[in-house]
């Protein structure tokens, strides 16, 4: 039978939220007027679009089948975006629908281990950073927490060697011991695109394996 967009519906997770930096799923089930699923031979007939999505880009992934899958991305965090899927120019069921998009999971501290020297340390990520906007060498006080660098010795240094990983070189009478803790400073660091929540997470320093 012939599609009508009035008893065809939009499931998934992707019709309640989404996550910037991810795809988020939507299934549009096509159905005829008596209720019975039908395919949808003509692609070009399904528009996808957004209003009000605050500077957040969605882009749409269409994969076809007896259900059609529709994975959308969304690249920034956005408290309300309004999504809108239509056949032949009119909306299915659940069209259009909002969605807040919520930022991406933050990078975690994977390691903090001593330098070979033992005069410093290198800080790991599970991925990579923005360096919260730090180059070159700096005092340590823009990027740690008070109670780290009371630990670092006076005049800690600290540089970003790669998005992934900052050296710490320690000052003088230091009492960066094993197990001193490796806190970033709140609302500085994210995601190397911005799309994450902000750092939170701690290492703890110990001895290279």
């Amino acid at each position: 039978g012939e599609i009508v967009p009035e008893n065809s519906l939009l499931e998934g997770l992707g019709v309640q939220y989404a996550v910037a930096g991810s795809f988020s799923n939507v299934t549009l089930k096509a159905k005829d007027r008596f209720g019975n699923p039908v395919g949808l031979q003509n692609l070009t007939a399904l528009q996808f679009s957004t209003l009000n999505c605050s500077g957040s880009m969605l882009t749409v992934d269409i994969i076809p089948g007896p259900d059609i899958e529709l994975n959308y991305f969304a690249t920034f965090p956005t408290t309300a975006c309004q999504i809108s899927v239509k056949i032949d120019g009119k909306d299915v069921k659940n069209s259009p629908f909002f969605v807040r998009v919520w930022p991406a999971p933050a990078p975690r501290i994977l390691s903090a281990t001593y330098q070979p020297d033992l005069a410093g340390a290198i800080v790991i990520f599970d991925s990579r950073t923005d360096r919260g906007n730090l180059i070159g060498f700096f005092s340590c006080k823009y990027l740690l927490e008070i109670e780290t660098i009371a630990r670092l010795g006076s005049d800690s240094k600290c540089v970003w060697t790669s998005d992934q990983s900052f050296a710490i070189t320690f000052g003088d009478n230091h009492t960066a011991l094993p197990g001193t803790l490796i806190s970033i400073q709140k609302n500085l660091l994210r995601s190397h695109h911005q799309d994450s929540f902000y750092v939170s997470s701690q290492g703890i320093l110990s001895v290279p394996n």
